[in-house]
């Protein structure tokens, strides 16, 4: 019994489920794609079943008879198993996707990033040609500002710094010579009166005789 004008479906089924072809999973067939091609339902047709059959126990009732009764709604039933249809279709037709996206992929990269390094070459040796050419003329500026004070101040440092060594190398040599020259003179007296000494003697004994 089916009524398309009310609210409701109502659908008996007098065969179990699993023994006839022709019954409430035929409407669902028909529901959802009407004439189903042969080698597309075969490949679904176990999964198709499957979740009718859960459909038919969540929303079925038992009469006095051992009969399902099915009462839903049709915009909710047209609903479902369009939500069916829907995730079957696209599961399918993104497993393809999946599958064809790599190769897709690598036809189309290969030639890019075989020309990949050439175009970056070729880009960076014209963006880095005048950054070359510029670079030793700018160091050499940045160069010559920043070491301009300190070859102005380096000879300033460095004739402080002598003046004080040889001020003080002069001061230890003077000091050190003085010394040297103090004892060279002492010993120079003594070994000298102890020479005119002796040579005073020496004169005086050979002229008496």
């Amino acid at each position: 019994m089916a009524s398309l004008a009310g609210k409701t479906w109502a659908w008996k089924i007098s065969e179990p489920w699993y023994s006839t072809e022709e019954s409430t999973f035929g409407l669902f067939f028909i529901l959802v794609g009407g004439n189903t091609e042969k080698e597309s339902a075969v490949s679904i047709k176990f999964e198709f079943e499957i979740l009718a059959f859960l459909f038919c126990l969540l929303f079925a009732m038992v009469e006095p008879g051992n009969h399902f009764v099915i009462s839903i709604q049709p915009e909710k039933i047209i609903i479902f198993f369009l939500s069916i249809y829907l995730s079957i279709y696209l599961s399918i037709y993104l497993s393809i996707t999946v599958h064809y996206l790599p190769v897709c992929l690598s036809i189309y990269l290969n030639p890019f990033i075989i020309y990949l390094p050439i175009y970056l070459s070729i880009y960076l040796s014209i963006y880095l040609n005048p950054f070359i050419i510029y670079l030793p003329i700018y160091l050499s500026i940045y160069l010559s500002i920043y070491l301009n004070p300190f070859i102005i101040y380096l000879p300033i440092y460095l004739s402080i710094y002598l003046s004080e060594s040889i001020h003080y190398l002069s001061t230890y040599l003077s000091i050190y010579l003085s010394e040297s020259i103090h004892y060279l003179s002492t010993y120079l007296s003594i070994y000298l009166s102890e020479s005119i000494h002796y040579l005073s003697i020496y004169l005086s004994i050979y002229l008496s005789i």
